[in-house]
């Protein structure tokens, strides 16, 4: 008897045992199925937004095309040149006429066909061509090999009205691996490492990575996305990378195998015993865990689903920030330069009322867009603090006299008053610093109608920074308010004092996060005062008293008269507004059209400052500059002052300027004085960066 129910017990357990293990196998590949349908989802989802942002672009060309008089072929250049090096998988643009003719193409591999019939380049082109000029849809063509590049990819066309004239058609060529491998790996993102997926056009495949034919992994399919007249899809399929992430099954099963063998041990026990009650209760307990394990996967699969769409958000959103920031900075920079030209010639006194307020309105906008990009920043968790020794007493002036010109036209006075016991240098993030103390005085300067905007800089334990003002002041109830977003203190002041109401949040955020601390003392109708405490972790010796014969000379406009400076820009219309800022102001103004002719013209000149755009075609401003402070390494000779000049203009991008070897960043739109101030700034003196870079050599 008792070996009859010992095999008895140990048959039981055998069959747990199996069961256990096929339950935990299904369950896992249940998992990994509705893992992969997420993944092909997500990669739908990144598709489906940077087609969005394609469309828009491309219609929004069309518009450009279809407002000017007539397209010549560098006006046509000049448009593609900024797509092309913007929206990577834009592999060639072109304008078809009415006559189904090529007129106009961009990059040098799509010049070779201007002039060409879409009748002599192809039937599929030439019936392209006709569906597009009967639909307002983006038409896209069957797949195609790329000629001269051997890799897939499609065209996609594009019909322009005038009106209610047709005149002509929009031709882009899309490069499938550019693209999806850009939009997938560009950011850093690594979402889509783990697994291999395919992208295709109308079921067929336009791009596949490496291992996609080769997997017999199980695979998952995201809906359809409408293009036109056209469908793209995605195909995803589980690697071994991604298998093991999404599955613990030897875990699971290796845990149930040490579970059922003690409760086998158990009914061996009960078997000998001859009681079946307990036998029962174990098998609730069995079920009751295995309940259990499947709530704690599917909680596990949710969070992992959250992750990879935060990842994904993230990704997009920095991308659509900084391709929007130079989008909107590079037309402003032409608006703002032209109508200070303009307001600098004779005009009535109507018409000079009206270039007024469009500067005015194109400040203000500028104001705005730079505190929703920072807002936004900031609303992500992005900021990073770098420490740095820093002559806070410049740093604050600086700041000062930046919006000295903006006090003068409401008739304020701006006054700066240090402690001249004020040490040296102290460890903080200086661009933070900076931006703490200009959104504090342009919030001085914007409710302030008469009167004095004093700062106050002073070290009390720690560097204590005071704005204060003879404005409208703020109700006590209404003080804590005006660090809200959106918010200011009475929505009756809303309309004469307009703004985005970020400015005081965003000062608010970047204190917080240099642990610091900002109080508000205030009464109506007299003014407000804010004051700004920061730890200084650094201390120097402290300065000797400073009186007005101590400062340095200041460095003026004057001193620019001898001045060779290069200009390298490729957009005409900065280059116009350059040469009439510096007209008069410069001894010599030289202008490169990209990177390769900014670098020939240093090679044969000998210049005082260099004045360098960052994105440029054929040779972006990075590489220029890197390949200048070579040259001047090779020749031993004394190296010039670079001064970055671009529209994107964010911390991480002064950084990367500064490391490329510039010496200075100037955002764009400048203006006259700001431009002529910097270079005055650093002609006759030697690039210090260019001098560190010798140095390391």
């Amino acid at each position: 008897m008792f070996n009859l129910r010992t095999l008895l017990g140990l048959l039981l357990a055998s069959g747990i045992t199996t069961l256990t293990a096929a339950f935990m196998l299904r369950n896992d590949a249940a998992q990994e199925e509705d893992l992969l349908r997420a993944e092909a989802l997500n990669a739908r989802d990144l598709i489906v937004h940077d087609l969005k942002v394609r469309v828009s672009a491309i219609e929004r060309m069309g518009r450009r095309i279809a407002g000017s008089d007539g397209l010549t072929g560098e006006q046509f250049d000049l448009e593609a040149d900024s797509y092309l090096r913007d929206m990577p998988g834009f592999w060639a643009l072109g304008w078809v006429d009415t006559d189904y003719v090529l007129r106009h193409g961009a990059p040098a591999r799509a010049e070779r066909l201007v002039g060409v019939s879409l009748a002599d380049i192809g039937k599929g082109r030439l019936e392209l061509a006709q569906s597009a000029a009967a639909s307002t849809m983006i038409e896209l063509s069957p797949p195609v090999i790329l000629n001269g590049d051997q890799t897939m990819g499609f065209v996609g066309a594009k019909s322009v009205w005038r009106g209610d004239d047709w005149i002509g058609t929009l031709w882009v060529v899309f490069k499938a691996s550019e693209w999806i491998e850009n939009l997938y790996f560009g950011a850093g993102s690594d979402m889509m490492r783990d697994i291999s997926f395919a992208v295709m056009l109308d079921g067929e495949p336009i791009y596949l990575t490496p291992d996609f034919q080769a997997s017999e992994a199980r695979s998952a399919t995201a809906p359809a996305i409408p293009f036109g007249n056209s469908k793209l899809s995605v195909q995803v399929k589980a690697t071994e990378a991604f298998r093991a992430k999404s599955s613990n099954s030897l875990t699971y099963i290796v845990s149930a195998l040490v579970g059922v063998l003690a409760l086998s041990s158990t009914i061996a026990v009960f078997a000998l015993r001859g009681s079946m009650v307990q036998g029962r209760r174990a098998a609730q307990a069995n079920e009751d865990l295995t309940r259990t394990n499947r709530r704690m996967h599917l909680e596990v699969s949710q969070r992992r689903k959250a992750e990879v769409e935060a990842k994904r958000s993230s990704a997009a959103k920095s991308q659509f920030l900084s391709t929007m920031s130079h989008e909107i900075r590079t037309p402003m920079n032409g608006v703002l330069g032209m109508a200070e030209l303009l307001s600098n010639t004779k005009m009535e006194k109507t018409q000079r009322g009206y270039v007024d307020a469009i500067e005015q309105s194109g400040r203000a906008l500028m104001v705005m867009i730079s505190d929703m990009l920072d807002f936004s920043k900031f609303e992500s968790g992005e900021i990073d603090l770098t420490p740095e020794p820093t002559d806070v007493r410049a740093l604050i002036a600086e700041a000062a006299d930046m919006l000295t010109a903006n006090a003068e036209k409401k008739g304020l006075l701006i006054r700066f008053c240090p402690d001249n016991n004020l040490p040296a240098e102290g460890m903080f993030d200086r661009a933070y610093l900076r931006q703490v103390a200009v959104n504090l005085i342009r919030n001085a300067i914007k409710f302030t109608n008469a009167g004095v905007i004093t700062v106050g800089l002073s070290y009390e334990d720690g560097l204590v920074l005071k704005v204060k003002d003879t404005g409208i002041g703020i109700a006590p109830e209404k003080i804590r308010a005006i660090f809200e977003e959106f918010e200011q203190a009475d929505g009756d002041t809303s309309r004469p004092y307009e703004g985005t109401g970020l400015g005081l949040s965003i000062v608010d955020r970047l204190v917080r996060a240099m642990d610091g601390e900002i109080e508000v003392n205030s009464k109506v109708g007299e003014g407000s005062e804010f004051t700004l405490r920061l730890p200084w972790d650094i201390l120097a010796n402290p300065l000797p008293s400073h009186t007005q014969t101590d400062e340095p000379a200041a460095r003026s406009a004057a001193d620019l008269k001898a001045a060779k400076v290069l200009l390298a820009e490729d957009n005409l219309t900065n280059q116009r507004i350059v040469s009439a800022f510096l007209r008069g102001t410069v001894d010599r103004l030289d202008i490169a059209n990209d990177g390769i002719e900014a670098l020939q013209l240093y090679r044969s000149g000998v210049y005082d400052a260099v004045l360098m755009d960052v994105s440029m075609p054929n040779r972006n401003g990075f590489e220029t500059t890197k390949l200048i402070r070579q040259l001047e390494r090779d020749r031993a000779e004394r190296t010039t002052p670079i001064i970055g000049f671009t529209a994107n203009c964010g911390k991480e991008d002064q950084q990367k300027c500064r490391e490329a070897g510039m010496d200075d960043v100037l955002a764009k739109p400048a203006t006259k004085t700001e431009l002529a101030d910097r270079l005055a700034h650093w002609v006759g003196r030697p690039s210090t960066v260019g001098l560190a870079l010798a140095a390391n050599a």
